[in-house]
């Protein structure tokens, strides 16, 4: 644990009944949308939108909107990041939520925070943080497609990655084979999968309300969550 980064919640861990749910109905989801997304940019780790029900449906799905409104917090949505087995993200990235469109191209602001419950790929993962946000000029506008898992479509999006010819730092923390967790978004992080050996599936949660980290690590202080 680290509370300017990173606050496990393993509560949220899925029970062996909501795994044999996870392998029958998500798990399939989203090794499809993992191949779309392979096929089309090459081994990586993005996120991918899927059917809400399909996950709210779901005993830990339901538990993580159970857990977020006892913080006092909105849910808002539920995604699917997935990664290649053995890649290492090269540069730090920061999460983003869509605030629009401007001449057909999507922009936005930081999203400070995601509720994540890895499924695959967890033993050998390592999840990095720099302490810095989109004020560094090594942060960049990042606008791509990827793929909803729905509408059986690719979409636009849009987050922040850093500049490919800049150079990093030493992190401020690294977190070894993260579970369920609560995890600092709007600071450069990036996801290590060099040492796995399948495929990377985590199920995340998005606010509608972002609130000030601070803010959040202190809900989940008064609970007793950290």
């Amino acid at each position: 644990m680290n509370l300017n980064y990173h606050i496990p919640v393993p509560f949220l861990q899925p029970t062996e009944e909501e795994l044999v749910y996870a392998n029958e109905k998500i798990l399939p989801v989203a090794e499809d949308s993992a191949k779309n997304l392979f096929e089309k940019l090459g081994p990586k780790f993005d996120k991918t939108y899927i059917d809400q029900d399909l996950v709210g449906n779901w005993g830990t799905g339901r538990r993580m909107r159970e857990h977020i409104e006892e913080l006092g917090l909105n849910f808002k949505s539920f995604s699917v990041f997935v990664g290649a087995p053995g890649i290492k993200v090269a540069k730090p990235h920061i999460d983003a939520r869509g605030e629009g469109f401007i001449n057909g191209r999507p922009f936005g602001k930081a999203m400070v925070a995601r509720l994540n419950v890895p499924l695959r790929g967890i033993k050998g993962s390592k999840l990095i943080w720099w302490n810095t946000g989109t004020d560094d000029p090594r942060i960049l506008e990042r606008h791509f497609e990827e793929w909803n898992a729905g509408t059986k479509q690719w979409q636009k999006g849009f987050s922040y990655l850093s500049d490919p010819n800049a150079n990093w730092e030493e992190p401020e923390w690294t977190e070894i084979e993260p579970g369920p967790c609560w995890n600092r978004t709007e600071k450069s992080h990036m996801l290590d999968l060099a040492g796995t050996t399948e495929i990377r599936i985590n199920i995340t949660a998005e606010l509608t309300t972002q609130v000030p980290w601070e803010d959040l690590v202190e809900r989940l202080q008064k609970r007793g969550y950290c």
